[in-house]
């Protein structure tokens, strides 16, 4: 999409939320932004919206947004390299969106965003505990794309060739049935 576009309509939502006195469409708007900013490559301002966007939400207390902004921060972290700080803000996340009975949704978000950061830490074995997790919880749609990328590149680095193709499989046909 056009990140530019999306980073300047959500500064307009942000500064209306703000004269409203609305500060859960306003960490909303943060988050979006935080991800477009990301996608731009300016990542300081990416971790300073979710950041604001988390205490906002934190004030509000029972939101949505706070699994949510945790979820965006730890994709900064991770871009950042910051692999420990993204691992426990995503353990955070997850946590936030159990306790809000979001587990399915936000927390699925969380897990994979975990599974793909344990990989790439070389974490394996608890990236493997992550994906049991993520079964346990759920796994459908966009975050069963994250959950069998991941399965693939971890099957691959074991030499289990056939368990790879059998989640590239899935990928495929994950892909076919996408709209």
């Amino acid at each position: 999409g056009d990140n530019a576009a999306s980073a300047e309509l959500a500064t307009e939502a942000i500064e209306i939320a703000r004269d409203l006195g609305a500060p859960e469409i306003e960490a909303n708007a943060l988050i979006t932004r935080s991800g477009s900013r990301l996608a731009l490559g300016a990542m300081d301002e990416a971790e300073a919206d979710a950041r604001r966007a988390n205490e906002l939400a934190a004030g509000i207390g029972n939101t949505a947004e706070l699994p949510r902004s945790l979820r965006y921060l730890a994709e900064v972290l991770a871009f950042r390299r910051q692999h420990d700080k993204a691992i426990s803000t995503s353990v955070r996340a997850f946590d936030e969106a159990e306790r809000l009975g979001l587990g399915r949704s936000e927390g699925i978000s969380a897990l994979a965003a975990l599974a793909a950061e344990m990989l790439w830490a070389g974490r394996w074995r608890e990236a493997d505990g992550v994906l049991r997790r993520m079964e346990r919880v759920g796994v459908s749609g966009y975050h069963a794309n994250s959950f069998h990328l991941v399965h693939a590149h971890l099957a691959i680095g074991r030499g289990d060739f056939a368990g790879a193709e059998r989640h590239i499989a899935a990928l495929d046909r994950l892909a076919t049935d996408d709209v």
